[in-house]
């Protein structure tokens, strides 16, 4: 087996191909990342409509920030998470891995208070599943078995 691997190697260094645990772990990120990918997929019809709407009647409430309140922040909060979640389908250093899952749990927080977004379970959901994700991605160095009796206790 190879030496250089996830658990082993600086976060600019590349998964490599012969570490079959390694790649596991990398799976398994991949396997939830797409399916939080998915759920953001599956409410894209919905926001053609919803920026029309926003922005035809835009909401003043003064609890919210301006930022909060902005249709384009929206737009920001909700593709930066897909583009970054479908980089990490063909990048695979720990480093990207770790950024990817730290920005896509921040954008997800930011649909959860977002004026427009506040109200969505799906943007919850996936908030929970990036947080998870950022556990995931901190703990990748540790043994699969141990590392897959605390992930499935989550």
């Amino acid at each position: 087996m190879n030496s250089r691997s996830i658990e082993s190697c600086p976060a600019s260094v590349p998964v490599t191909q012969t570490d079959s645990e390694s790649l596991d772990k990398l799976h398994v990120y991949r396997i939830v990342i797409g399916f939080l990918f998915a759920s953001l997929v599956w409410k894209f019809r919905m926001f053609p409509i919803l920026f029309a709407v926003y922005r035809a009647v835009p909401l003043q409430d003064d609890f919210f920030p301006a930022l909060m309140r902005s249709v384009e922040f929206l737009a920001v909060l909700y593709f930066v998470p897909l583009v970054l979640i479908a980089s990490v389908l063909f990048v695979s250093h720990r480093g990207w891995i770790l950024f990817q899952a730290i920005m896509t749990c921040l954008a997800m927080f930011g649909l959860c208070i977002h004026q427009q977004s506040y109200n969505d379970v799906t943007f919850v959901t996936c908030w929970w599943t990036s947080a998870w994700c950022v556990w995931y991605a901190l703990r990748m160095r540790e043994p699969a078995p141990q590392l897959y009796f605390k992930a499935g206790r989550l």
